[in-house]
């Protein structure tokens, strides 16, 4: 996408994904977590879940979302048919 970046490692096998200051970014415990520190109106924004993630950086970037709400939808319902399909599958590994 073109954007500079930060990458910061969670150890998840010593539980970093757990640590009070990972939480404060993505209170689900899980990757990926984005802090944008100029969001759109200035402030720091913090992103966690896959899914938001890809849809601020689509916005953000204005790239793979199209150009038309008909290509965007159904870029959306793709996209949350991966989410159910994930839900489902960790459901049932539960």
């Amino acid at each position: 996408m073109g954007l500079p970046y930060n990458m910061h490692l969670i150890n998840i096998a010593k539980g970093d994904q757990f640590a009070l200051d990972f939480l404060k970014i993505a209170p689900s415990n899980r990757m990926p977590a984005i802090i944008e520190l100029d969001g759109a109106d200035g402030a720091p924004v913090l992103i966690f879940e896959s899914e938001a993630s890809l849809q601020y950086l689509a916005r953000k970037t204005a790239k793979f979302y199209g150009p038309t709400e008909r290509e965007r939808i159904a870029v959306d319902q793709w996209l949350m048919g991966q989410m159910g399909a994930e839900l489902r599958r960790s459901r049932a590994n539960a």
